[in-house]
C-alpha cells in the first residue's frame, strides 16, 4: 500500500530548495526513483492539457516531456545544473518580469506552467522505496493561470517537517522571524523585477508561530503557509499538514513564494549534517 505523506515519514524522491551560494532556486530528483513515479516519466500527455486548456503550446520552441534529460519543460524553464550521486539538481529559471510587456509574461508563464506538470508528476510518492536516508518533506501543487488567485499553491507537509517547525517556535503570541526565508525571497524577487523597490522593502515577512511557518509577499495578503489546525494534525501529534496559499494571483510571487520555502528546506538540511 502506497503510504501517505501526512501520516508517516517517507523516503525522498525529490526536494525544492533555495542555494544560497548560487542565489536560485533548485529541485532535486532521485533518479532511480524515476522509474516508479506512475506512468509520468513521460510527461507529454500533462503538458498536452496545458496545450488544450490554453491553446498556445505549439508556439513555444521546445518541449522536453522526459524526466532524467538535460532540461525539463518548455523553452529550457528547468536545466539541469549538476548530478550529485543519485541526484539530478535541476535549476529553476527566475525570468525577468514586467507585467507591461507581453513577451515578458509569456516567459514567466513558461516556467510556472513546467512547475504545475513537474510537481504534479512528482506529487505521488514513487511505487517503491528504495532506501533513501533523507526524508520526504513536503510535495506541492501550483496553478498557472492569468484568473485571479491563478497561481494557487498548495499540498503536504511531513510529520519530520511539522516537528521541526514546531521546535522553532510552539508560541502562537511569541513568532519568531526565518530570516533565510526572507532572503531568499527578496533575492527571488530582484532577480524576476530587476530589484527590490523601496516601498516594497518591508511587505517580505517569514516567521515560525505556534508550530506554523508563513512566507509572505509584496501582493494583497499574499501568502503561503502551513496549516496550524489541519484535519489530519487534530488527530493528535506526530502527523504532518496542509501547505495552504491565499491571494496568490501573480506567477511572479508564486516563484517568490516558493524560493522561501526553498529555503525552508535547505535549513531543514543543514540542521540534519
Amino acid at each position: 500500500m502506497r503510504k501517505f505523506i501526512m501520516q508517516t515519514d517517507i523516503p525522498r524522491w525529490f526536494n525544492l530548495l533555495w542555494d544560497f551560494k548560487k542565489n536560485g532556486l533548485f529541485i532535486q530528483i532521485h533518479r532511480p526513483s524515476i522509474a516508479f513515479l506512475d506512468h509520468y516519466q513521460d510527461c507529454t500527455p500533462l503538458f498536452r492539457n496545458v496545450e488544450d486548456q490554453f491553446g498556445f503550446l505549439p508556439l513555444f520552441e521546445k518541449c522536453e516531456c522526459r524526466l532524467g534529460e538535460e532540461s525539463f519543460g518548455i523553452n529550457n524553464a528547468i536545466t539541469l545544473s549538476e548530478t550529485i550521486g543519485d541526484w539530478l539538481s535541476y535549476r529553476i529559471k527566475l525570468p525577468r518580469f514586467d507585467y507591461r510587456e507581453q513577451y515578458s509574461r509569456s516567459e514567466i508563464a513558461k516556467v510556472c506552467f513546467t512547475l504545475q506538470v513537474l510537481l504534479f508528476a512528482l506529487e505521488r510518492p514513487p511505487l517503491k522505496e528504495l532506501g533513501q536516508k533523507e526524508t520526504q518533506l513536503f510535495t506541492l501543487g501550483t496553478c498557472a493561470t492569468a484568473d485571479r488567485h491563478g497561481h494557487a499553491t498548495g499540498g503536504h507537509a511531513s510529520p519530520a517537517l511539522v516537528k521541526f517547525i514546531e521546535q522553532q517556535s510552539d508560541s502562537y503570541e511569541k513568532p519568531m522571524a526565518f530570516e533565510p526565508g526572507i532572503r531568499a525571497m527578496k533575492k527571488a524577487y530582484a532577480t524576476i523585477h530587476g530589484k527590490v523597490e523601496s516601498f516594497n522593502r518591508n511587505q517580505f515577512r517569514s516567521f515560525f508561530r505556534g508550530g506554523q511557518v508563513l512566507f509572505a509577499c509584496p501582493g494583497d495578503a499574499c501568502e503561503l503557509h502551513t496549516d496550524y489546525k489541519g484535519s489530519i494534525r487534530e488527530m493528535g501529534d506526530g502527523y504532518g499538514t496542509e501547505i495552504i496559499s491565499h491571494n496568490l494571483d501573480g506567477a511572479h510571487q508564486q516563484l517568490t513564494l516558493l524560493s522561501g520555502l526553498g529555503a525552508l528546506t535547505t535549513v531543514f538540511d543543514e540542521s540534519k549534517n
